[in-house]
């Protein structure tokens, strides 16, 4: 069986890095994740991803391009944006407001 290895470069802060994500983790371009720093946890942009198998040429190269080293950090959560929906908005203009609220 062929091991991979989930790699995802992130910007944080005008600086990219390089992270361990999970495989087959639906990581586009532009996804928002908080990453594990030396410096504590981080909010980031995801600039791309890939995967390699540990020990490869390709890894290397990979991590030599982004000045990473063994271990990587992780990223650990995708922020998902959602629209927020508030009771008034579903309100319609035209219903009079009796004072009651829901």
């Amino acid at each position: 069986m062929i091991k991979l290895l989930g790699l995802a470069l992130c910007k944080i802060e005008n600086k990219n890095d390089l992270f361990q994500a999970p495989l087959y983790s639906f990581l586009d371009k532009g996804d928002r994740v908080i990453v594990d720093t030396v410096r504590g946890q981080k909010e980031a942009v995801v600039v791309s991803t890939c995967s390699a198998m540990p020990g490869s040429d390709e890894l290397g190269m990979i991590m030599k391009a982004a000045g990473a080293t063994m271990p990587l950090k992780k990223v650990l959560k995708k922020i998902r944006e959602e629209e927020l929906v508030y009771k008034d908005d579903e309100l319609d203009p035209e219903e009079e407001d009796d004072g009651k609220q829901v």
